[in-house]
């Protein structure tokens, strides 16, 4: 299984298949709670003129608005996860991680 397979698969157990959106399109009706999850880049590192690591790096939202949801600290709790910021919009939270597969 691919890397993008298994994270997604992780942000299934968390809110369930409808709720996890790759790269959804602007403007589209979205449930809450959910997930957003794209490509934000990617990270290698180098030794001896050759890379031996070679991750890509998800920018993932999680959108919600029960202020005590336990989603947020499940992402953050992942091996290769960092905190990024929050923000709340039309009573929504919104908080953003990076996670590296």
């Amino acid at each position: 299984m691919d890397r993008r397979a298994k994270l997604r698969d992780h942000l299934i157990e968390l809110v369930g298949e409808d709720a996890v959106f790759y790269q959804p399109k602007e403007g589209e009706n979205l449930p809450i709670p959910c997930i957003l999850y794209e490509v934000a880049g990617k990270q290698s590192k180098t030794a001896n003129n050759s890379k031996y690591i070679n991750n890509t790096v998800y920018k993932v939202t999680i959108m919600y608005n029960d202020i005590l949801s336990d989603i947020p600290n499940s992402i953050y709790n992942m091996k290769h996860s960092s905190w990024v910021t929050k923000y709340k919009s039309n009573n929504v939270y919104h908080e953003i991680f990076n996670v590296y597969v």
